[in-house]
């Protein structure tokens, strides 16, 4: 549980105690590399649409975050502004796929990991303390944890972000756990075409008079983790 920090008048972060085996497993299943996922970005969009029918409103941002140091959204989805495209297709989304873990909730949904609905994030105090709320003008959130079906290692979240207040209910709850299984599902997929392209990469010739390496692979496939 988050632990209130007199010096900063914040509450600080939780602990992640699979911080150092989720840096190890990502290069493994091709997401080593802070980069936006077409694959994500699409996620994102679809959770939008879905929340936005559920709540009754537009006034969400998705998320699909990788936690590491800091975050990084693989995927993310943000509300058109009026007259415009969605921002997610604009320049400006480069700097704001990136977040440190001192912001907002996702580091909350992995620790616990499971969902995280919060209706008003300033309904308690440990919550309303998120520079997130005055950053972004979040009021709401609902987040579910990505949590690697082979290792059982959090590997960051779905999330939808909202404006308003929301009230998510079971319904809401529900919609983030299937939104959260599309994500292992897509995760699964990518890491089994980097692990077919890595057991496809044409063996350099080694330097005369130096034997070649031999090549384990049975590491890629996560099952020593």
């Amino acid at each position: 549980m988050p632990t209130f920090n007199p010096s900063s008048g914040l509450y600080d972060g939780p602990e992640d105690p699979d911080l150092a085996r989720r840096k190890e497993l990502l290069p493994h299943l091709g997401l080593a590399e802070d980069r936006p996922v077409p694959l994500f970005d699409d996620l994102a969009r679809r959770l939008a649409a879905a929340a936005s029918e559920l709540v009754g409103h537009q006034h969400l941002g998705t998320m699909v975050n990788i936690i590491k140091d800091d975050q990084y959204f693989v995927g993310l989805y943000l509300p058109a502004p009026v007259g415009g495209a969605s921002q997610a297709d604009t320049p400006a989304t480069t700097s704001m796929r990136r977040m440190s873990r001192s912001e907002g909730w996702c580091v909350h949904t992995l620790h616990r990991r499971r969902a995280l609905p919060l209706d008003d994030v300033h309904a308690m105090p440990r919550w309303s303390g998120n520079t997130a709320i005055s950053r972004l003008r979040v009021q709401s959130y609902l987040g579910v944890p990505l949590i690697d079906r082979s290792t059982g290692v959090a590997l960051g979240t779905v999330c939808a972000i909202s404006t308003v207040q929301n009230n998510w209910g079971r319904a809401g709850v529900e919609l983030i756990k299937d939104f959260g299984e599309q994500g292992l599902d897509l995760i699964d997929h990518i890491a089994a075409e980097h692990q077919q392209t890595q057991r496809h990469i044409p063996e350099r010739p080694a330097p005369a008079g130096i034997p070649a390496p031999v090549v384990d692979l049975r590491h890629i496939s996560g099952t020593n983790y």
